[in-house]
């Protein structure tokens, strides 16, 4: 166990309220004390986490659900969190629910969240980076996964004895080797072993990361690394750091404050002071006791931490790697030995085990669930999208993670109308087996044209046209006996499609069709002909997206031009939105006829809701959504839309209708 719990908790309160004026910040800063000097603890979403955590240690909860009971308890709308419980409110389960329409998935977010899971298992790596790693899932992939995994590694071995440098190799030890944060981190202890100071570190980071983004999480857990390196083990030092080198200070504050805390005796009383003795809580709770003071909190955290744990199943069995997980093996993803820097002799440092090593290399295309003692997954070959005339296919894998065998009864149904092929049935499981099935899944709603389509084992006619998609789910049924407690039904979310009209490209010779008002900007009418580049004839087309990220480079077949994006969403009537709109090289966006947006130039793209990207309207039903976009002599990035309500939740369009 950590050799202080509550100073760790402490420490992390502290950590969170000293870094939240200087969160966004992008220079370094000398900070000597609070500025300004609160009148209370800041409230932060990620320790009201904390609390749910809590409970979920409680009910031994299994980190495969960490999301469902993460939605019963705290709903986020805070950048990449929004994503993620929109996915979570859809019926996605980690890891898939934060790769999925989340246009920030290596965002910071999930660091706070993660400190947590170290302290819940000290000194056990294993179990501590495989519950961040669900967790963070929730609403991150990649680096904002690998991360917040390598921060929870820290917090798991803080005030064990080992130094500063050491923490960092086995931080170091968890990242993939395609993780961004892993060159910055041997960085920093290559110039530490040397004579810079933290400023002349924190100088170095920009070439490191490569990044415009002061939020993303490999920029913002290497300023979490230089903090703990720069502070030397002092608790006060490390969080001014922290706090003064921006970017996500309040949760990478947070992060070091419970680090060093874990390892203090005793905090200066200066410290705790300012914060007053009642606990703030966010927004984001819901249908949970809320602690009145910190000190409650900090007894409510303590005592969820050292909760001793059920007998500790056996682990699922990893699928056997795709062709293009092997490939990814080949690029480097699997995880990488710490730097080697010069240091006195060390304990020998706890290495992350193959199966958590594996869990973070695979590609975040799937959702997990537990039933019993058998873990279940539900992979997507296909995006979990319907899209006319295509199937969507998934893999369906149960693997035993108990010590007994077990006979698991499984089927797949889908709505009226459907057509579900899949073998599962009634199956048999020895400890640590694994059984997968294929499954292929038609809407018949969304057939465009006559013709047919083969599944597995038979061939279905495509006889006639449908009008209107229609949306549902299929549902996996998963039973252990026949007990209430050992069923469970699945939910298996299938997205509508999103139609828009395309039409283009036009001219834009050395950047004038920016400003060039062409003529189908005013005639939004399906068999209009227009003159588009190089005299050919252009019309509105219809195209069916995954939605969110738009691909419209082939239409500009390799050449600077201009193309138009329209859609007819349905977002209600008489609401107060935002849509978000970011394009590499500019945008201006209509809705309902009125300009919203507009910019020019040429940028890596960072898809938050700020300047220049976003715009405020009121939705009217439909809401008519026109987008000009241009490309240069470089290729266009996919572009980025997505509507948000006033409180930041992300609103999906309930359909679209047809243009005129």
């Amino acid at each position: 166990m950590a050799a202080n719990v509550g100073n760790a908790v402490r420490g992390a309160v502290i950590g969170a309220t000293f870094g939240a004026p200087f969160r966004g910040a992008a220079s370094f800063r000398a900070i000597n004390y609070y500025e300004p000097i609160p009148a209370r603890m800041a409230a932060v979403e990620a320790l009201d986490a904390w609390l749910v955590y809590a409970q979920m240690r409680k009910e031994h909860a299994p980190p495969e659900q960490t999301g469902e009971v993460l939605t019963r308890h705290w709903s986020s709308n805070t950048a990449e969190s929004a994503f993620g419980m929109a996915n979570l409110a859809a019926g996605f389960r980690p890891p898939f629910s934060g790769s999925f329409r989340n246009p920030l998935p290596g965002g910071s977010q999930a660091f706070g969240r993660a400190v947590f899971w170290g302290l819940a298992y000290p000194s056990d790596l294993d179990k501590a980076c495989e519950a961040a790693f669900y967790d963070a899932s929730i609403d991150h992939a990649g680096d904002g996964v690998w991360c917040a995994v390598a921060v929870a590694a820290m917090a798991s071995q803080a005030g064990l004895g080992l130094s500063i440098p050491n923490l960092l190799r086995v931080a170091a030890g968890v990242l993939p080797k395609a993780s961004l944060a892993l060159g910055a981190l041997t960085s920093l202890l290559v110039i530490h072993s040397g004579s810079g100071d933290a400023q002349a570190a924190y100088s170095t980071l920009p070439s490191a990361v490569p990044t415009q983004d002061p939020l993303a999480a490999p920029l913002n857990f290497a300023l979490v690394c230089l903090a703990l390196l720069y502070g030397e083990g002092d608790f006060g030092k490390g969080i001014r750091l922290a706090a003064g080198c921006g970017g996500a200070a309040d949760l990478n504050a947070l992060a070091v404050g419970a680090i060093l805390g874990a390892g203090s005796e005793e905090l200066e009383p200066d410290w705790m002071r300012p914060l007053g003795t009642p606990y703030v809580a966010g927004f984001a709770l819901q249908a949970l006791a809320v602690p009145t003071t910190i000190e409650e909190f900090v007894a409510t955290v303590a005592a969820a931490v050292c909760e001793p744990e059920k007998a500790e199943p056996l682990p699922p069995v990893e699928p056997a790697p795709t062709e293009s997980a092997q490939a990814s093996e080949g690029d480097g993803v699997e995880a990488s030995p710490a730097p080697a820097v010069a240091d006195p002799p060390a304990p020998t440092l706890p290495a992350l085990g193959d199966r958590i090593q594996r869990l973070l290399a695979r590609e975040a295309n799937w959702m997990a669930a537990r039933i019993g003692e058998a873990h279940v997954e539900v992979e997507f070959v296909d995006p979990p999208v319907l899209m006319p005339n295509r199937t969507n296919r998934l893999i369906l894998r149960a693997c035993n993670v108990g010590s007994e065998e077990q006979i698991v009864n499984g089927s797949l149904t889908g709505p009226s109308g459907w057509t579900v092929a899949c073998k599962i049935s009634s199956f048999r499981l020895r400890a640590g087996e694994e059984s997968a099935f294929a499954a292929v899944v038609l809407a018949s709603d969304l057939v465009g044209k006559a013709g047919s389509i083969d599944l597995p084992g038979r061939t279905i006619d495509l006889p006639r046209p449908i009008k209107k998609a229609k949306v549902d789910q299929v549902t996996l049924h998963m039973g252990l006996g026949e007990t209430p407690e050992t069923r469970l039904d699945i939910g298996v979310p299938l997205l509508p499609n999103q139609r828009w009209y395309q039409v283009g490209p036009f001219a834009n010779i050395e950047g004038t069709g920016f400003d060039k008002a062409y003529k189908a900007e005013d005639v939004l009418k399906v068999g209009e002909v227009f003159n588009g580049r190089g005299d050919l004839p252009v019309s509105w087309r219809q195209t069916f997206f995954s939605g969110l990220t738009f691909d419209l480079e082939p239409m500009f077949t390799n050449g600077p031009g201009v193309v138009y994006l329209f859609g007819k969403p349905n977002l209600g009537a008489g609401q107060k939105m935002r849509i978000v709109v970011a394009a590499s090289t500019g945008a201006v966006v209509w809705v309902n006829r009125e300009r919203l947006t507009r910019y020019h130039d040429i940028h890596a793209t960072i898809p938050r809701a700020i300047q220049p990207y976003v715009g405020e309207f009121t939705s009217t039903k439909p809401t008519e959504v026109l987008v000009k976009v241009l490309r240069d002599r470089t290729p266009l990035d996919a572009v980025v839309i997505y509507f948000l309500d006033e409180t930041g939740k992300v609103v999906w369009p309930d359909g679209f209708e047809r243009m005129d």
